[in-house]
């Protein structure tokens, strides 16, 4: 983290941190970080070797998802974060994809990277130059060169089972 205006070090450094978030539905999120550094006057949190899990829900089908990060920055206000240093994902229905880095935004519920992104799970597999994924509705769009290659009788049956 860059030091703040004056040289002064971050209001809080907490290391080894549980976080745990209990939504309206009843489920629990719980995102876990080796160190996470919070800068009380630009409202923002930074974190390195994160990880969040979060359990299948209406929103979020798949399973859940269980995603890692080396690095990630949230600026509390805005309610937007970023994710670098190679991000990983994987769902509970055997989804696994990669990324470089990638942004989200809390007030949409949408993830995008412009990074070179590889994915593959039961009965497919496909790369492309970024992403946009859009947690309500479930949708995930392809940005640049895209490549899918799929199976799709192993296919169908992983769309059975996510339902």
């Amino acid at each position: 983290m860059e030091k703040p205006e004056g040289g002064k070090p971050p209001a809080i450094v907490l290391d080894e941190v549980t976080l745990r978030h209990y939504a309206a539905d009843g489920t629990v999120r719980v995102a876990q970080a080796d160190e996470v550094i919070y800068d009380r006057k630009g409202g923002r949190l930074d974190a390195h070797s994160l990880s969040v899990d979060t359990p299948p829900t209406e929103g979020m089908k798949r399973g859940g998802a269980h995603l890692e990060a080396a690095r990630g920055s949230a600026d509390l206000k805005g309610k937007g974060a970023s994710l670098e240093g190679g991000l990983t994902l994987r769902t509970g229905v055997g989804d696994f994809g990669s990324t470089e880095a990638a942004t989200w935004d809390g007030t949409t519920e949408t993830f995008e990277g412009d990074e070179p992104l590889e994915v593959q799970g039961p009965g497919y597999r496909a790369s492309a130059d970024g992403f946009r994924f859009q947690v309500p509705g479930q949708r995930l769009d392809l940005k640049g060169n895209v490549k899918i290659h799929t199976e799709p009788d192993t296919a169908r049956a992983a769309a059975e089972v996510a339902e």
